[in-house]
């Protein structure tokens, strides 16, 4: 049972080995050269657009302020 049990599980990890190799060409994209990237962030808090130097509460009712 034990033979059995263990040359079972000998195949099924061949089997994996073997079945998830390929042989695929390998893709070679040529990146090169300069790109521009732009980011935009709405700054809301609670809602509201944010603001420095504003007290905000917060769910725990404590008071925030976040200076400059």
């Amino acid at each position: 049972m034990k033979f059995q049990l263990k040359n079972s599980i000998a195949l099924i990890a061949l089997s994996f080995v073997f079945t998830s190799c390929s042989n695929n060409d390998e893709v070679v994209s040529d990146v090169s050269g300069n790109g521009n990237l732009k980011l935009e962030f709405d700054q809301i808090y609670n809602g509201a657009n944010f603001a420095f130097n504003t007290a905000y509460t917060n769910s725990m009712v404590k008071l925030l302020k976040f200076p400059v």
